[in-house]
């Protein structure tokens, strides 16, 4: 895309965030607004917003594009939390199904 080799996603994350901080940071990646991470996830709008706020502080960061630049630069932008695939997906890591 852009003239740039695909990057492959990865499900090993790190430790810097919580399951439910790496849920918000996915879709915030992928443009939705709080109220939409909200509805997707199935909690409140203010827990997302809360969850941002932590994530903010967690990455140094001040904005959504701040957080982007940040994930980029560290590859965390490739990452998909297990729970938001289907349950029918079966992810191999490099010591079998993960």
């Amino acid at each position: 895309m852009d003239g740039e080799a695909p990057r492959p996603a990865t499900f090993e994350p790190g430790e810097l965030f919580a399951q439910r901080e790496w849920e918000v940071l996915f879709f915030t990646l992928h443009g939705l607004t709080a109220k939409d991470v909200a509805r997707r996830l199935e909690i409140f709008n203010r827990t997302v917003e809360n969850k941002l706020q932590d994530i903010y502080q967690k990455s140094g960061t001040h904005s959504a594009r701040e957080l982007a630049m940040y994930c980029r630069e560290n590859g965390t932008d490739r990452y998909i939390p297990p729970s938001l695939l289907p349950l029918s997906s079966h992810v191999l890591s490099q010591g079998g199904v993960a």
